[in-house]
C-alpha cells in the first residue's frame, strides 16, 4: 500500500508529497518503516539542493529517532543527497559522518548497512570534487579488504580524475 505509493512519488521527484504520504500514514496508526523513510529520502535526492537534503537529513534522523536501522539503500539516498547538495564542503562532512555509521555497523556484524559499490562511488565523487585525497585513499583501501567491494570501471576513474586534479597523476600507477 503505501511503500507502493511512496515509491511512484519518489521516482517523480515529489519530495513534498511523500511527506504528506508519511504524516497520513501516522494519522492512521501505520509507522513509517525503513523502506517508507528510504523513498522520501530518495524523492529529495531527485530533487537535489542544500535544502533538499538538509530535509532528507531530517527524515533519516527521525528514522533513527524512532529505533529503525538504516539498511544500505537508506544510506545510499542520503549520500545521493549529499552528493547532490551542491555544497561541497558540507557535502564532504555529512559523508564522512554517514561512512564513518556504516563501518561502525558493519565492525558490530551488522550486514544491512555494509557500504556497497553505488556507496563507494558516490562517496568518491565526493571526495573527488574535494579534493579529499586521503578520505578517498582510505576508502579505496577497505572497499575490497573491509567490506568486499569489488571496484569497477566507474571507482578506478573517479579516483584517477582526482589524482589528476590535484596534481597528482603519478600515483595512477599505485591503482593499479
Amino acid at each position: 500500500g503505501y511503500n507502493l505509493y511512496l515509491s511512484a512519488m519518489q521516482r517523480k521527484g515529489l519530495a513534498e508529497r511523500t511527506e504528506t504520504v508519511l504524516d497520513r500514514m501516522r494519522r492512521h496508526s501505520v509507522s513509517p518503516d525503513v523502506t517508507s523513510y528510504c523513498q522520501c529520502i530518495l524523492a529529495w535526492a531527485r530533487v537535489g539542493g542544500t535544502s533538499s537534503a538538509e530535509r532528507a537529513q531530517h527524515l533519516f534522523q527521525e528514522l533513527k529517532d524512532n529505533e529503525l536501522i538504516p539498511d544500505v539503500y537508506t544510506y545510499n539516498a542520503m549520500l545521493n543527497c549529499w552528493n547532490r547538495s551542491g555544497v561541497s564542503t558540507v557535502a564532504l562532512r555529512n559523508v564522512r559522518q554517514l561512512l564513518d555509521e556504516m563501518d561502525a555497523l558493519h565492525q558490530t556484524g551488522d550486514t544491512r548497512s555494509t557500504p556497497n559499490l553505488t556507496t563507494i562511488n558516490t562517496a568518491f565523487t565526493v571526495f573527488a570534487r574535494n579534493e579529499a585525497v586521503t578520505f578517498a585513499e582510505e576508502l579505496f583501501k577497505k572497499a575490497e579488504i573491509v567490506y568486499g567491494v569489488e571496484l569497477d570501471t566507474l571507482s578506478y576513474n573517479l579516483m584517477i580524475k582526482m589524482y589528476s586534479d590535484v596534481g597528482a597523476a603519478e600515483k595512477n600507477i599505485q591503482l593499479l
